[in-house]
């Protein structure tokens, strides 16, 4: 990793990409997305040697975008089922103490 004024330079899949520093308020950092790229690639090539670099770059692609529409599934799930649990919990709470006009 290099670092020059206000960008972060790191290697990926053999090609050099930029990033901009970022606030310090970001749940993960360029370094460590970079290092997630770079660890899932070398699992790939141990595994799959044969790849040109296009064929992994698109199997990342297609890896990261499945990790990513499930967790996003899981999160849609994890809402309505709260929504649901907080629905039935304030039914309870009305059925034992109803609302005072």
């Amino acid at each position: 990793m290099k670092s020059g004024k206000n960008v972060l330079e790191f290697e990926v899949l053999g090609f050099k990409v930029k990033f901009k520093p970022e606030g310090e308020d970001q749940p993960v950092s360029a370094s460590e997305v970079v290092e997630c790229v770079n660890n899932e690639a070398n699992n790939l090539r141990n595994n799959f040697p044969q790849l040109s670099e296009g064929e992994l770059g698109a199997l990342l692609a297609l890896h990261f975008a499945k990790k990513n529409m499930a967790i996003e599934k899981e999160y849609k799930n994890n809402i309505q089922q709260l929504n649901r649990t907080a629905s039935d919990a304030l039914s309870l709470v009305e059925t034992i103490s109803p609302p005072s006009s």
